[in-house]
């Protein structure tokens, strides 16, 4: 029985999976999520959808340099940045998808454009779901509209590199260094008509980087790149489980701005901005440590979790090292404590 036919309690068949790409050459974040549905007990790519869009030619150096001159400081900063903050290893390292997909159907579709969003047309339409795919992947394709949405019973998924709720737009990772958040925030959503307004299927927050863009949205890429394979997986145990999800869906409006490139003032106050912050980080770890401490209390009567830390005994790591995740344990009466170590770096 197909997963598709199934209205409730686990399924027995794979989930039958499409994907839709601009090209064959992708970032190693997608490659990694077409591996491991390649080697998946519990899905199966059934199809692959190229956009068959013309590629435009590359316009002359100077007519390029006009096209960016509102954000032309953003593309230097994106060049020093990436310069002074390698990283490794890169999510965005561009490599050929085409022996993972080798045997597998590929349709080549012209999608229509109306206004800002792509379209399928009844034929390609019919294409596509003649494949019968559960669930299909946006890797390409642009902003997407209309019945290709709702072909698949499970729907069309794509990442939102950023919290929905804080910063619609883009680009990604770029607003939560420049405004100083604590975290950044991503998500994998079941696209509808609205842009970057889906159903959040999974979603995530990891520590925003202190002075790079390009390590917090590479972070931020690799841990969504594990978002689709989970998400697959609670499918095929609940076919209920986007269901449970709509369910308990809340109203959550958006009330901020659409985020996107900064332009050159707003590139040159961000920037003055982040050196502010770093110098003073700097003048600040001159004359002080910023360094976590563990701390422990031995209270055999504890009925439970202590609420107050005056009375615990603190361990002081080195100053050269960093202590964090603290392990105790209890053998025959005598009690241990285990910690990850790593070398301080402020």
């Amino acid at each position: 029985m197909e997963a598709n036919q199934l209205t409730g309690g686990a399924s027995t068949a794979s989930l039958r999976v499409g994907v839709l790409v601009d090209s064959f050459i992708q970032p190693r974040w997608i490659e990694k999520i077409l591996a491991e549905i390649a080697a998946s007990q519990f899905a199966e790519l059934v199809v692959v959808v190229r956009n068959a869009t013309p590629e435009e030619p590359d316009p002359p150096f100077f007519r390029k340099l006009l096209r960016r001159r509102p954000t032309l400081l953003y593309s230097l900063y994106q060049k020093l940045d990436q310069k002074r903050f390698p990283v490794k290893p890169d999510a965005f390292e561009l490599r050929d998808v085409s022996a993972l997909i080798a045997g597998i159907p590929t349709l080549n579709v012209l999608p229509i454009r109306k206004g800002i969003g792509n379209h399928f047309s009844d034929e390609d339409l019919q294409r596509v779901s003649g494949y019968r795919p559960d669930v299909i992947l946006r890797f390409g394709f642009g902003i997407l509209r209309g019945a290709i949405l709702r072909a698949p019973k499970f729907g069309v998924w794509s990442h939102h590199h950023g919290d929905g709720t804080t910063r619609r737009g883009g680009p990604p990772g770029f607003w939560e260094v420049m405004e100083d958040a604590p975290t950044t925030g991503s998500m994998l959503q079941r696209l509808n008509e609205t842009l970057d307004n889906g159903l959040v299927l999974y979603k995530s927050f990891s520590r925003t980087a202190d002075w790079s863009v390009i390590q917090n949205a590479n972070s931020m890429y690799w841990k969504t790149s594990e978002f689709v394979m989970r998400t697959l997986k609670a499918v095929f145990e609940n076919p209920d489980h986007i269901v449970e999800i709509e369910n308990a869906r809340e109203y959550e409006p958006y009330d901020r701005r659409l985020y996107r490139a900064p332009t050159n003032q707003e590139m040159a106050a961000c920037g003055a901005r982040l050196m502010g912050r770093y110098l003073r980080a700097k003048a600040r770890n001159a004359v002080s440590l910023d360094q976590w401490v563990l701390a422990y209390k031995i209270d055999p009567k504890a009925q439970r979790p202590a609420d107050t830390f005056s009375r615990f005994v603190q361990l002081l790591p080195p100053k050269d090292r960093f202590w964090a995740d603290p392990f105790p344990i209890k053998v025959e009466g005598q009690h241990y404590l285990f910690f990850e170590e790593l070398p301080y770096a402020d």
